[in-house]
């Protein structure tokens, strides 16, 4: 009996799925799973989870939780379950787990090779569909577990909060500065918010006066609705570009760091200008340059140039409503890039594969790019 688990958002993107459809194939071959399996998170699929525990006594679902509480959990579990066969701009699951000496068993491709071990990586699996590769991946386990002489926490030490403030150090000088942190969402409803309110603290930590502008996440019937109309919401939301100029007018800041700016914030938020404040853009997301990048699997398929005809291409979509939404978002992406041009100092990318795929995407200078690294959420 070996013990796993998975936390996250539990959402399409990331393929979870996969986990429900590999369990179901060992239910086939007995009522009892040869595993226990504990799941952490939130969102779409909490209603597939929750049935699923209820037919197997073996799968714990807890909903989305505190790392404390998720702590306590894993260390118990001899493995950790990343099935996303998406390419990510970073690896911050498999790091968090890492850390927490749990191996993680996903596909070691791009970035990602130095942290699965070989002995993890499903993608030298035979099979053809991911929920194969983890059902024999784990059988192999159950019969013959693997001792590992590095210690997965090696593997994570290069991202630990203290290398996280030697680059910000060196990104933004060590005096203390003011800093707006500008972000869509900035409530703690998934990890990229998580991460934004994390830096806040860090930037705090180092004598910095820091505040956040943003929103919170419409929840329910409001989020729904705002998934169908986010795009008309971004290309024209004069209201809070209005607002961020009142804030910039009233806190005076030295620097203005832009987040995740692609699901709410007007493109004229990049527009804002005033003498002597250096402005930092940070591309997290790979939604910067692929109409659907929970179906982007190798980089081959990111569109070189940001066309109109490449980027409906790479969609693969021959739905005429799709193709009209993608044509709206093409025109927010080209409106960012003619801001980059004049209103931002600094790029930050959080691998560095995405150096190259940016600047050519956004005809940025390679020396404007600045690779600063996600780290290790407490």
């Amino acid at each position: 009996m070996i013990w796993l688990i998975f936390f996250g958002r539990l959402d399409a993107e990331k393929w979870i799925q996969w986990i429900i459809d590999m369990v179901n194939l060992f239910g086939k071959d007995k009522e009892e799973l040869p595993f226990d399996l504990f799941i952490f998170g939130s969102w779409a699929y909490e209603g597939h989870l929750r049935n699923l525990s209820q037919k197997y006594k073996q799968v714990h679902f807890f909903g989305r939780q505190n790392m404390d509480t998720i702590k306590r959990y894993s260390s118990l579990c001899q493995y950790a379950l990343m099935p996303s066969e998406c390419l990510e701009s970073f690896w911050l699951w498999a790091l968090t787990s890492l850390h927490q000496w749990i191996p993680v068993i996903w596909y070691a491709k791009w970035w990602l090779e130095p942290f699965i071990y070989p002995e993890l990586d499903i993608s030298k699996s035979e099979w053809k569909n991911t929920w194969e590769r983890l059902y024999n991946m784990l059988k192999k386990l159950i019969k013959n577990p693997i001792k590992f002489e590095k210690n997965p926490r090696q593997i994570a030490q290069e991202y630990t909060i203290n290398h996280r403030k030697q680059n910000i150090a060196y990104l933004i000088w060590s005096k203390p500065q003011k800093i707006i942190l500008v972000s869509d969402f900035i409530n703690k409803i998934w990890g990229i918010e998580t991460y934004v309110n994390d830096c806040k603290s860090i930037l705090e930590n180092m004598w910095h006066q820091v505040e956040l502008f943003g929103t919170n996440c419409p929840k329910g019937k409001s989020w729904k609705v705002f998934k169908m109309l986010w795009i008309f919401i971004w290309l024209f939301n004069i209201i809070w570009a209005h607002r961020l100029k009142n804030k910039i007018n009233e806190f005076k800041p030295d620097i203005i760091r832009y987040h995740s700016i692609l699901r709410y914030i007007w493109w004229m938020w990049l527009n804002q200008w005033e003498e002597g404040i250096k402005k930092i853009l940070m591309f997290h997301d790979l939604w910067y340059v692929h109409p659907f990048p929970s179906k982007l699997t190798n980089e081959s398929q990111i569109p070189k140039r940001l066309w109109l005809r490449k980027f409906l291409r790479a969609s693969r979509s021959g739905n005429p409503f799709t193709r009209v939404a993608l044509t709206l978002k093409y025109i927010s992406l080209r409106l960012i890039k003619r801001s980059l041009r004049n209103n931002i100092d600094t790029i930050i990318i959080p691998s560095p594969f995405m150096k190259d795929m940016f600047s050519r995407t956004y005809n940025i200078k390679p020396e404007k790019i600045y690779l600063l690294p996600h780290f290790i959420q407490s």
